[in-house]
């Protein structure tokens, strides 16, 4: 069962360093207006954070069954709780993945929180061209737009 963990976490772990992976691309293409890759990057992070909610599913079903908990406990449950039932290379090893876990959680929020803030800024830009071309007032070398 703990081979079975361990298989998960670091499964889990290469889905999430892709998404940062991919949350950087995002931020490129959202500098870039590049709307091709702006598209088929989503497209893709839609597809990987599905896989990620399917790891996340089977780790939680494998901690049920191994310590005979709740779905509710078992999504709660952290690492090192784990801990106790694991002898010193287990728990050194749950402790590198869980830093890992951690600074790749901490970079994708960070990527996403700048990734917001550009998309809120283009899309405010937006709205401001739009509103000069529809507001009518507006005249171009002597031609009213």
């Amino acid at each position: 069962m703990l081979s079975n963990l361990f298989t998960y976490l670091k499964h889990e772990q290469m889905l999430l360093s892709e998404m940062v992976d991919l949350a950087q691309r995002l931020q490129k293409a959202l500098v870039k207006l590049d709307m091709v890759n702006l598209e088929d990057i989503t497209t893709y992070q839609a597809a990987l954070a599905k896989g990620l909610r399917e790891a996340e599913e089977q780790r939680i079903n494998l901690l049920t069954a191994w310590l005979k908990i709740s779905k509710a406990e078992a999504a709660s449950l952290k690492l090192s709780s784990l801990e106790s039932r694991l002898n010193k290379d287990e728990i050194n090893e749950v402790r590198m993945i869980r830093k890992n876990l951690r600074e790749l959680v901490n970079k994708l929020q960070q990527t996403n929180t700048t990734n917001r803030l550009l998309a809120n800024r283009g899309r405010a830009s937006v709205r401001e061209i739009l509103s000069i071309f529809t507001n009518g007032n507006n005249v171009v070398c002597n031609v009213k737009i």
